[in-house]
């Protein structure tokens, strides 16, 4: 996609996105989201999970709407890689993927802990995760990135630490968390539209601006390609589905559909065509 001071149909599109992030432990458009044709009277095999779900040959997930690049909403239909690791999760599980659509994390455990949802997809980490929840094997890291116009080192850091000097950063538990860690001088506008953040560093208006890292490669790789990845900042946080404490069967389940999609490659694969490189969980 050619950069310009416009605005086009994807970018409109994949700014709704941004309205619909949740507190606390951050729910991330997890992989779950599925909203392509229905698997209904499809030919399936039996089922290789024959545990106990919500509903008897359905694996109910629940999800938010819209967060590249994990689900993309246009008018030809829904993509992302959401979709296409949902449509594995599914196929390996022998359960038609029904999706529940939340805002936040507190609609999603509320899903978990009521029975109305199997699984939930979440940015957390092993000491955020809340009580009663079982958190399965991470699918993929949620560092923090700087994005910028050339490469940052993190010495460099320091000499932004001052008064006078702006960023922008995506409003975000885990982000801000280290922002504040981080910054003592530094004034931070903490914003919810990831294009208009980037759109301010591609003009020279911030020097960089500070994102969860699957989100910044997206950006990077299919819009702003004149932008880099200037600084990458580990953290604790990945991207896992989470249980309800009983429900351990499904769980296993499910990471081993993980496992098989790591050894196999074709996580890496997905996460290339998206990212434009994979991600080491």
């Amino acid at each position: 996609m050619e950069e310009g001071s416009q605005t086009s149909g994807t970018e409109r599109c994949i700014t709704r996105a941004a309205a619909l992030r949740g507190a606390g432990t951050l729910l991330v458009a997890p992989l779950a989201l599925w909203l392509g044709a229905s698997l209904a009277g499809c030919d399936r095999r039996q089922p290789a999970y024959a545990g106990p779900t919500v509903k008897p040959g359905e694996l109910s997930i629940v999800s938010p709407v819209n967060y590249p690049p994990f689900v993309i909403t246009e008018e030809s239909g829904n993509t992302g890689l959401g979709v296409s690791v949902c449509e594995t999760l599914g196929d390996e599980l022998g359960l038609e993927v029904e999706p529940i659509l939340c805002e936040g994390a507190d609609e999603a455990y509320r899903a978990l802990r009521e029975r109305s949802a199997d699984l939930a997809g979440l940015v957390t980490s092993s000491e955020t995760l809340e009580g009663g929840y079982l958190m399965g094997e991470p699918i993929m890291p949620c560092d923090i990135s700087l994005v910028s116009r050339t490469a940052l080192r993190e010495q460099d850091l320091e000499s932004f630490d001052q008064g006078g000097v702006t960023i922008f950063a995506i409003d975000q538990p885990f982000v801000r968390s280290w922002v504040e860690e981080t910054f003592d001088e530094l004034s931070v506008k903490y914003v919810t539209d990831p294009i208009a953040m980037l759109n301010a560093v591609r003009a020279g208006t911030v020097p960089f601006c500070v994102l969860g890292c699957p989100e910044a490669l997206y950006y990077l790789n299919a819009i702003y390609t004149t932008l880099v990845e200037g600084l990458t900042i580990d953290t604790a946080y990945r991207f896992a589905y989470v249980v309800s404490e009983d429900n351990r069967e499904l769980l296993d389940a499910t990471n081993t559909v993980v496992a098989e999609l790591r050894e196999s490659g074709e996580l890496a694969s997905m996460e290339s065509s998206w990212f434009g490189r994979p991600l080491d969980a």
